[in-house]
């Protein structure tokens, strides 16, 4: 795949001048090695499959090789250019993604550290599903101390409702909780947005 034109936000990107590149096998200058040091096959490649086959490609998440050795986060479309019924090039997209992948990891390390110190909270802790009703629905998760408290597996509890390990005598404080969350989460919203 022997680049032709390169755009000026591509340049940025990449860190290449158009002229540098034209006429030189793109896969070899910045497509052909992986964030690991691992080779990247052409055969691999989306674009030279959309070269070879004449179909639209597309990755969410691949890299590329800044001219400084720096690897780019990209999503990228390789669409093929048809004349005639033949595969004669492809135009290929792509965009920055490093932001998107940054705040991924954020989001990843956040839920790490919720469910560490969910974990290791010493008393019985567990998120549950609320209904529109009113009404507790499964649990969405429990920690290792509510699972040695009531004497089930987590994946058995994630199956279950507070209703089926609370006593009978409980139920109706249960039910009285379940409303109360909801009215306050009602009232909460109402006073949230205020009219104009």
């Amino acid at each position: 795949d022997n680049l032709t034109f390169l755009n000026p936000q591509g340049e940025l990107l990449l860190g290449w001048r158009q002229e540098a590149l034209m006429g030189k096998n793109s896969h070899d200058i910045f497509h052909h090695i992986h964030p690991d040091g691992s080779p990247y096959p052409v055969a691999e490649c989306l674009i030279h499959h959309t070269l070879g086959t004449g179909n639209c490609n597309r990755s969410y998440k691949d890299f590329f090789v800044r001219r400084d050795g720096s690897f780019l986060p990209v999503a990228l479309a390789s669409v093929p250019i048809l004349r005639e019924g033949r595969v004669k090039g492809a135009v290929v997209t792509f965009q920055d993604i490093s932001e998107r992948l940054q705040a991924e990891e954020s989001i990843r390390e956040s839920q790490e550290r919720f469910h560490q110190l969910f974990n290791i909270a010493r008393d019985a802790t567990f998120v549950v599903a609320l209904h529109p009703s009113g009404r507790f629905g499964h649990f969405l998760e429990v920690n290792d101390a509510t699972c040695m408290r009531y004497g089930y597996s987590r994946e058995e509890l994630l199956r279950l409702t507070p209703a089926v390990i609370n006593p009978p005598e409980g139920q109706e404080d249960l039910e009285r909780l379940a409303r109360e969350i909801m009215e306050h989460h009602i009232r909460a919203n109402r006073f949230s947005f205020p009219e104009t």
